[in-house]
C-alpha cells in the first residue's frame, strides 16, 4: 500500500488493486467467483498475492478504529468508507 488519505487522526490506506472484495479482509463474506478466478489468471506471482492478502487481512483483524482499508473495486466497502468519513466531518 503506497497511498493513504489524511483524515486527521484516522489512516485510510488505499490498497488499489491489491484485493477486489471485502471478503479478502474479513474472511467471512464471499465475493463473486469470477473475481477469484481473475486474480489467479492475472497474478504474476500467486504466492505474493496470497501473502499480500494475508497482510491486509491481518491489519483488518486488528480492528484498529483509526484504520480503514479501502480498495478500487468493492462498492460496498466504498459506501462504508463514505459513511465513516461523513461521520468524521
Amino acid at each position: 500500500m503506497r497511498r493513504a488519505v489524511d483524515a486527521g487522526d484516522r489512516r485510510i490506506p488505499h490498497a488499489g488493486d491489491a484485493f477486489h472484495h471485502a471478503g479478502t479482509l474479513d474472511g467471512r463474506s464471499v465475493g463473486p467467483v469470477f473475481l477469484a478466478g481473475m486474480e489467479v489468471l492475472v497474478a504474476y506471482d500467486r504466492r505474493k498475492v496470497r501473502d499480500n492478502h494475508a497482510r491486509l487481512a491481518e491489519l483488518h483483524r486488528r480492528a484498529d478504529p483509526d484504520l480503514l482499508i479501502v480498495n478500487a473495486h468493492d462498492p460496498d466497502l466504498y459506501e462504508r468508507a463514505r459513511g465513516g468519513l461523513a461521520a468524521l466531518s
